[in-house]
C-alpha cells in the first residue's frame, strides 16, 4: 500500500506552479511454484489519484483510478522439445475526469469530461527447441472499449455575459470497440559456428466499431466498422568471421492498424 499527498511548487522567481495531487494505491498477489520450476501467479490492483492539477494543460483532473486484475502462468517442461508455455490474461477499468472549473477560461466556459476504459487481453506463448532450432510460438488479443463525454456550460460569449448559459454534451469515444487477435512465429537456427538464421512472422486481425457515432462521423466516413488483416515478417542471416567481426543481412516488413 502506498500513499501520497503533494503540493505545488515554486519556479525561480517565487511564483506558485499548481501541481498538486493526492493519490493512493494497493497490490494483492498470490503464487504457486511447482518442484519443475513452473511458476502461477494471480494479482489485483488499484490506484486511485485525486485533485491533480497539471502545469502545462488548461484543465485539471478530478478523479483518475484504474483496477487491473491478472494471471500469469509459465509452465515447463522436461525431457520433451516444448521445453516452457508462458500465459497472460488481464483486465482493466479507468474512470477519469477533467475539468477547468479552477482555471481562468471557466469564467467563459465551464467544461467538464469525463471517460471510461475497459480493456481485457490474453496471451499464450510456447517455446520450442529442437537440436540448433529455437521457436517461439503463440497468440495474442485484446478488446478494448472506450467511451466518455463533454459536458460544457457557455457563460460568456465574445466577452458578454448571456442572459441564459448554453449547455452541450458531446460524445468523446463515441462508444469504440477496438479487437485484436494475433498469431506470430519466431525462430532461430545455428546451423554452425559462423552461419545462424533468424525469422519471425506474425498476422493480424484488427477490428473497429463506433457504436454510437455522431452526425459528423456518419457524414464524413463511410466505414465506421472497419477490419484490418495485417501481415509481418522478418529475415535475417548472420555470418560470424571471428568473436569480434560478423556481418548480419536483415529484411523485414512491419505493418499496424492505427489507434484510438
Amino acid at each position: 500500500y502506498n500513499y501520497s499527498d503533494y503540493g505545488n511548487y515554486k519556479d525561480g522567481d517565487n511564483r506558485e506552479i499548481p501541481s498538486s495531487f493526492r493519490s493512493q494505491d494497493y497490490h494483492l498477489k498470490i503464487g504457486l511454484k511447482t518442484t519443475n520450476k513452473s511458476r502461477y501467479e494471480i494479482g489485483f490492483q488499484q490506484q486511485f489519484g485525486r485533485d491533480i492539477k497539471h502545469a502545462s494543460l488548461p484543465m485539471d483532473t478530478s478523479y483518475d483510478d484504474t483496477s487491473i486484475g491478472y494471471f500469469i502462468g509459465k509452465t515447463m517442461f522436461e525431457n520433451s522439445s516444448l521445453q516452457e508455455i508462458q500465459s497472460r490474461v488481464y483486465g482493466s477499468f479507468v474512470k477519469h475526469q477533467m475539468h477547468n472549473l479552477n482555471r481562468p477560461n471557466a469564467k467563459m466556459m465551464e467544461m467538464i469530461s469525463d471517460v471510461e476504459s475497459k480493456t481485457l487481453g490474453a496471451k499464450i506463448e510456447a517455446i520450442w527447441k529442437m537440436n540448433d532450432v529455437q521457436l517461439f510460438t503463440g497468440f495474442d488479443g485484446y478488446l478494448l472499449n472506450r467511451d466518455g463525454y463533454r459536458n460544457g456550460k457557455t457563460i460568456r460569449q465574445n466577452g458578454v455575459l448571456l442572459p441564459t448559459p448554453i449547455y452541450n454534451r458531446a460524445s468523446i469515444w463515441q462508444d469504440t470497440d477496438q479487437t485484436n487477435f494475433g498469431g506470430f512465429v519466431q525462430g532461430s537456427w545455428k546451423i554452425n559456428r559462423a552461419h545462424k538464421i533468424e525469422f519471425g512472422a506474425r498476422l493480424d486481425r484488427n477490428e473497429l466499431k463506433i457504436n454510437q457515432p455522431s452526425s459528423a462521423f456518419s457524414n464524413l466516413y463511410s466505414d465506421l466498422n472497419p477490419i484490418d488483416w495485417n501481415w509481418s515478417a522478418t529475415a535475417q542471416y548472420e555470418y560470424t568471421f571471428n568473436p569480434l567481426n560478423k556481418i548480419k543481412f536483415l529484411v523485414g516488413r512491419g505493418v499496424r492498424s492505427g489507434d484510438m
